[in-house]
């Protein structure tokens, strides 16, 4: 968007959140050696002093029709007299930058009080400042699980163990990850969740051993890696195609523009 600015297009920044930042606003990233939301404050003054350039917050695409029509819901104009504005636009270009969601990982009893998504967790320690839990375990199947875990740790909470259900992992990640005092679980499973109404522990399954074992926490927080939102370039008439390195759908060719 800013480049496009600065180039003299005329710009609709639609953003779905409340404020600036996407997953920025949930991780200790750093961006030219400096805290990553500072060059997202930067970004965002330098957009909303050009006056070719509209950002929208609170405000969802909804729809993407022939010809680059596209429809955005708008939750919070900027006048008080409307509760919901309905955009209706017609571009030139589009570009989908619509990110990922968290995959889970299945397990008995997963829907227990005090199982969450590990990007969940990272969102309200880090954007809102609550801890959700005093013993917390990672379960992972992808190197996400062991960053969260890391930078968890780095902000006083107690993170015990990573059950990894790889026989190996990044090595960087997995030194990282013991100094700081995590226990690392390979080839492991997590089997079922103790407690009833909460999360009291875990039981998992070690195939090295070939050994079942439980874990006293009162938080399990899951990384079961990401799956591409692909829905607006579906809806557009692109066709998504299948990726075996991520195991996941992936926008395969643009139709429009």
């Amino acid at each position: 968007a800013l480049s496009a600015g600065k180039a003299g297009a005329r710009i609709l920044l639609v953003d779905a959140d409340t404020e600036p930042g996407g997953w920025l606003l949930s991780s200790d990233l750093t961006i030219n050696s400096s805290p990553a939301m500072h060059w997202v404050g930067k970004v965002v003054s330098q957009l909303d002093a050009m006056p070719n350039v509209l950002r929208l917050s609170q405000s969802i695409a909804s729809s993407y029709f022939a010809d680059n029509y596209v429809t955005v819901i708008e939750e919070n104009p900027d006048k008080a007299w409307l509760r919901e504005r309905l955009w209706r636009i017609r571009a030139k270009r589009i570009i989908l930058a619509t990110g990922s969601i968290e995959r889970p990982l299945i397990f008995a009893n997963n829907d227990r009080p005090g199982v969450m998504l590990s990007s969940a967790v990272m969102t309200y320690c880090y954007r809102y400042g609550v801890m959700l839990g005093q013993i917390i375990v990672v379960f992972t199947n992808n190197n996400s699980g062991y960053q969260h875990a890391i930078a968890l740790k780095k902000l006083g909470i107690s993170v015990s163990a990573l059950v990894d259900t790889r026989e190996g992992a990044d090595s960087s990640l997995e030194r990282v990850a013991t100094a700081n005092g995590i226990e690392v679980i390979h080839h492991a499973t997590v089997v079922s969740v103790r407690g009833r109404r909460k999360v009291s522990g875990i039981k998992i399954y070690v195939r090295a051993d070939k050994k079942h074992r439980k874990i006293d926490c009162d938080l399990l927080a899951v990384a079961g890696g990401w799956n591409p939102v692909v829905h607006l370039h579906s809806q557009s008439g692109g066709k998504p195609v299948y990726s075996k390195k991520i195991e996941s759908f992936i926008p395969g060719e643009s139709v429009q523009m």
